[in-house]
């Protein structure tokens, strides 16, 4: 019961930081739908196919995250994507990101207009350098180019790496350009919705007020 009532409450909080936010009208209606049917982290970061338990991160590099769900949201399944990043996520679930890495890396070699490829090169390059480092803003930037405004992708996995590198406002921004100027399915604006809401702790509240009044003034 407990559970059930901190789930509760924790939903609540996450439509209210959306709200606070400037996500309206029928979009934060189907946030609130989404979580409560639970799963919310999982459905962005989670993976059947995934241990549980992360890993403990050894020499000062954050452990790699799983972006599975994520990514096959945004890039799909049966593709040549989803089948180099099922190589590069063996090597990344031991841990061994730097040969995760090099996968991408052969990837986007291989193919080198494929922005969903550089895309999942920046993730893999962001995990192995613990962060948004240079490698990861250039493969980020490439794919982005490649994409144009056709594709919310690598916009939102570029923002998600400066979220997990201690940037949240400006990925907040790009989140939030994406959900008002992009065409997204539902999945895709259910996990952006949900990544705002996560990462909307780590303002502060000039922050927030600053993000309030360009919700207004749009």
């Amino acid at each position: 019961m407990m559970g059930l009532f901190l789930f509760a409450v924790a939903a609540m909080l996450v439509v209210i930081t959306l709200w606070l936010l400037g996500v309206r009208q029928a979009w934060l209606t189907y946030a609130a739908a989404a979580l409560s049917l639970g799963g919310a982290g999982y459905a962005i970061y989670g993976s059947p196919g995934q241990a549980g338990a992360p890993r403990e991160a050894t020499q000062n590099v954050r452990a790699p995250m799983s972006l599975d769900g994520a990514r096959q949201t945004f890039f799909g399944r049966f593709n040549t994507a989803e089948q180099w990043a099922t190589m590069a996520s063996a090597y990344a679930g031991r841990g061994d990101t730097r040969s995760a890495a090099g996968v991408m890396k052969s990837a986007v070699r291989e193919h080198p207009r494929n922005f969903a490829l550089w895309t999942l090169y920046g993730n893999a390059l962001a995990d192995h350098g613990g962060g948004y480092t240079p490698a990861a803003r250039l493969a980020y930037a490439r794919a982005e180019a490649l994409a144009g405004d056709t594709h919310p992708g690598p916009r939102f996995f570029r923002a998600l790496a400066q979220a997990r590198s201690g940037e949240p406002r400006l990925a907040i921004e790009t989140w939030r350009d994406l959900l008002e100027n992009s065409e997204m399915g539902d999945d895709m604006r259910q996990i952006t919705m949900l990544s705002i809401a996560a990462y909307a702790p780590m303002l502060g509240s000039e922050e927030v007020q600053d993000i309030q009044a360009q919700s207004t003034g749009s």
